[in-house]
């Protein structure tokens, strides 16, 4: 699609998508400025994003949003996740998933 490509799926909601964008974007935190300029040169990344009202369980959420990236033509190869149960569906799925904190909540 285009080589390669940062994207973002999240259980948050759709009603958070300009919260989450700006805070994705915010070129003034330290740990995000790289992103920031990554974004600068390749333009804004693809969020995928819960329904507003859906109160699944996170991992089936983002399950199906993966399923929508990759009808989208994305084939992810890594991900980065905090929340124990997503880690653990992410594997399940087979994809390579670095768990970043310990996240049973």
């Amino acid at each position: 699609m285009c080589g390669h490509c940062i994207i973002f799926i999240t259980g948050r909601r759709e009603s958070e998508r300009a919260m989450t964008m700006n805070w994705l974007m915010d070129g003034t935190c330290a740990p995000r400025a790289w992103f920031y300029e990554f974004c600068k040169s390749r333009g804004v990344p693809r969020l995928y994003m819960r329904k507003n009202g859906d109160r699944r369980p996170s991992e089936l959420t983002k399950r199906e949003n993966l399923q929508r990236a990759h009808q989208d033509g994305y084939d992810l190869k890594l991900v980065f996740e905090d929340r124990a149960s997503d880690t653990t569906m992410w594997r399940m799925e087979g994809l390579i998933c670095c768990q970043v904190a310990d996240g049973h909540f």
